[in-house]
């Protein structure tokens, strides 16, 4: 089962993580339910890009709730530092440790460290 972490349009604070295992119509209701938005009616990526099936959305993907109004990006620094700013993490990768999955964004890999072996790799 996927898994998505849900904020407002144009907010990147009080998320809410909701379970991917319905249709999309199911998945816009819960997350308007989860974030006091009763009429949601859109979902958006990060980038902006509207949802239209559960199959686009990967596993711990940052999506925004609309009420019908256009994608408002999430003001730059009110991250609550769980999710950055949607232009700094768009490439989610999952590693593979020993048989442990791993999620995390290839910014978090090649940000700090910028000579380190990981941020070589990607």
């Amino acid at each position: 089962m996927k898994r998505a972490v849900v904020f407002r349009n144009g907010c990147d604070t009080d998320g809410k993580l909701i379970a991917i295992d319905q249709d999309i119509g199911d998945v816009v209701k819960t997350a308007g339910e989860k974030l006091g938005l009763p009429s949601a009616s859109i979902l958006f990526t990060s980038l902006g890009a509207s949802v239209d099936s559960t199959a686009l959305i990967r596993d711990d993907e940052a999506l925004y709730v609309s009420c019908g109004e256009p994608f408002k990006a999430p003001e730059k620094g009110s991250a609550n530092g769980a999710f950055m700013s949607p232009n700094k993490q768009t490439d989610w990768l999952v590693l593979n440790v020993g048989g442990k999955l791993f999620s995390t964004t290839r910014s978090t890999l090649v940000g700090k460290e910028t000579d380190s072996m990981l941020a070589r790799m990607f």
